[in-house]
């Protein structure tokens, strides 16, 4: 089992100039030829969204880690953190502007740091300073982060904040679990904070797309769009469960296994309800099985590191030649990218593990927009 010493000094968040942004945003008209999902309103929200979702699950992430004293992965999922802040920086400056994009991300990257700060002090049961993090979040940076998107993207200043405050309540949640041990509470609290972090990342997208129509044509909200965002949605959650759950299985942490592989069933359910009007019973059925195959074989790998089951990963993740449904996604590329997550945990190699865990999560949503695609072009009329 991975241990270590969590320090507060050696634990600082820090956005280096070696973070790079790898986001693009395309501003191009939107093609007559779809329904939307590849407008440039459409692709702002699919951005945002998973901007948003992502920093939700790296917060989840660190607090399990910091709380397991895993010194080194929290490092490494710092790491992740900054280069989030990155391309939040990027997209924001790209939708509205150098001066306002700035100032949504000075107040991100103070959330964040007030973030890490509370995670610390809560691990170390410093109770002056968790507390003192948690004010600082509440009165310094949901007010500040409220005001730069109400003057930048003209969301209304009342609704900012509401979001930005139960952004702040459902992380503290996570992390407050996760301190606490309770794993089974810490899975349930995680994935409600990534709904609610899709949700304020919505109404953020809504405004700017309505601010700035020329720059954004097409509609964020069409049938499409909102398929696609949903998909992209489910399918980061899914990876990044997916990555929890082997690094429990790999560092032989009981206690947090069981809890993991009921959120992978429960989201495998909300990604089955999402693609059943567009795919049918037959689709659903495939990619039911396929998930509830990959996690054990996946949870299976993280433990014995046999290339043979590590095979079977990757066998399975191609949809079978005769599948006897409309469509089954080709997940190869994704499944090939946590199991060099899985490579990463158990050869502890935490340079790499945090980018490699984000890098699959991006393949995850890769795959979502080729099922939105799939979706368009096998039933239209029932994304229109």
């Amino acid at each position: 089992m991975r241990s270590g010493t969590l320090a507060a000094g050696a634990c600082a968040l820090m956005i280096a100039g070696a973070c790079h942004s790898s986001v693009s945003l395309s501003t191009a008209s939107p093609s007559p030829t779809d329904l939307g999902q590849d407008s440039p309103a459409a692709s702002l929200r699919v951005h945002v969204d998973l901007l948003f979702g992502e920093h939700a699950f790296v917060l989840g992430k660190l607090a399990v880690v910091a709380a397991g004293g895993r010194k080194d992965e929290f490092h490494s999922y710092a790491g992740v953190l900054a280069a989030n802040a990155v391309d939040m920086a990027t997209v924001f400056k790209l939708a509205v502007g150098e001066t306002g994009g700035q100032q949504i991300t000075d107040a991100w990257t103070e959330g964040d740091n007030f973030y890490v700060a509370y995670l610390i002090a809560a691990v170390t049961q410093d109770h002056a300073k968790a507390d003192a993090a948690m004010t600082s979040l509440t009165s310094s940076y949901v007010p500040r982060l409220a005001a730069a998107i109400s003057s930048s993207a003209g969301l209304g200043s009342d609704q900012a904040t509401q979001l930005a405050d139960r952004q702040v309540a459902a992380n503290k949640l996570v992390m407050d679990d996760a301190v606490a041990a309770a794993y089974p509470k810490l899975l349930t609290d995680l994935t409600a904070s990534h709904a609610a972090a899709v949700s304020f990342a919505d109404a953020v997208a809504a405004q700017i797309v309505g601010r700035f129509p020329d720059r954004f044509p097409g509609a964020w909200n069409s049938g499409a769009a909102t398929f696609r965002s949903t998909v992209n949605e489910l399918l980061q959650r899914q990876a990044y469960l997916l990555t929890m759950l082997t690094d429990a299985a790999a560092g032989a942490v009981q206690a947090e296994v069981a809890p993991v592989a009921g959120a992978l069933a429960g989201n495998s359910v909300a990604i089955d309800a999402r693609l059943q009007a567009a795919f049918g019973d037959a689709s659903v059925k495939a990619l039911d099985t396929l998930w509830e195959q990959e996690s054990q074989l996946l949870a299976e790998y993280a433990k014995s590191g046999d290339p043979a089951i590590g095979q079977k990963v990757l066998n399975r993740a191609a949809p079978p030649v005769d599948i006897g449904a409309p469509y089954a996604p080709d997940l190869t590329t994704a499944f090939t990218a946590i199991l060099k997550v899985v490579d990463d945990q158990r050869g502890t190699a935490f340079d790499t593990l945090g980018g490699d865990d984000r890098a699959a999560a991006v393949e995850f949503t890769a795959a979502a927009d080729e099922i939105t695609e799939a979706a368009v072009r096998l039933a239209p009329a029932k994304l229109s």
